[in-house]
């Protein structure tokens, strides 16, 4: 067995060495997005360590992943109990996910987890739509 400097096993040498290249990539990936790289670029980086991205994306997928950085908040509403934006992508995962957290009222408090990078965009997307019809709602309660 091969140790991986994480303490992965490996049957294979090459498959250790592809996996410390995984984990290298994904942190410093990690460390440009905690910079305040957008996503985008963060995953750029990943895509180094594995030489492709475990989704494929569209061109609006790659805008609106120019668009997410540390700071972008999110409505995830089947994780919370008011209707602010209350949580922000935190890291990327080894296999491309996306560790997202925060606290927006969850019954539990604090709350975060893992989520594809294809729901990522979901929730980024079904934001921006809410928060644009909150915002027009509140321009015809001014007129």
């Amino acid at each position: 067995m091969y140790q991986a400097d994480d303490g992965g096993l490996f049957t294979s040498e090459d498959l250790c060495l592809k996996h410390e290249r995984v984990c290298l990539h994904t942190d410093e990936a990690n460390k440009l997005f905690q910079e305040g790289a957008s996503l985008a670029h963060a995953l750029d980086h990943y895509r180094l360590g594995l030489g492709f991205l475990p989704e494929t994306l569209s061109d609006e997928d790659c805008a609106d992943l120019k668009a997410i950085n540390k700071d972008t908040q999110l409505i995830i509403s089947h994780w919370q109990c008011r209707d602010e934006p209350g949580y922000k992508p935190v890291r990327i995962e080894l296999d491309g996910a996306i560790f997202v957290y925060g606290n927006a009222g969850s019954w539990s408090g604090p709350y975060g987890g893992k989520v594809k990078l294809s729901d990522l965009l979901r929730y980024y997307r079904d934001t921006k739509r809410e928060l644009a019809a909150r915002a027009k709602r509140a321009e015809g309660i001014r007129a």
